[in-house]
């Protein structure tokens, strides 16, 4: 799975890495605490709350990179 993918659901990412839920607080998005989050994809909530994708993935893939690092786990695994 590549996680950057603006097609994957939003509760993936909080699922796979939930570090990445702070970002989306950074951002002033409801998602984390959002029932929709298992249905809405990224490129979806992004255009939601009219984020840039191109920053926003930057920031997640810096999350996503140490949180694996440090947890030492591959998504593939997951």
């Amino acid at each position: 799975m590549n996680p950057l993918s603006l097609s994957n659901s939003v509760e993936v990412l909080f699922v796979c890495w939930p570090e990445t839920i702070y970002l989306f607080i950074q951002n002033h998005m409801a998602c984390p605490g959002c029932y929709l989050a298992k249905f809405e994809s990224l490129g979806s909530a992004l255009q939601i709350y009219q984020i840039a994708p191109s920053t926003f993935l930057d920031d997640l893939r810096q999350i996503i990179t140490n949180y694996d690092r440090d947890h030492q786990t591959s998504p593939r695994t997951r």
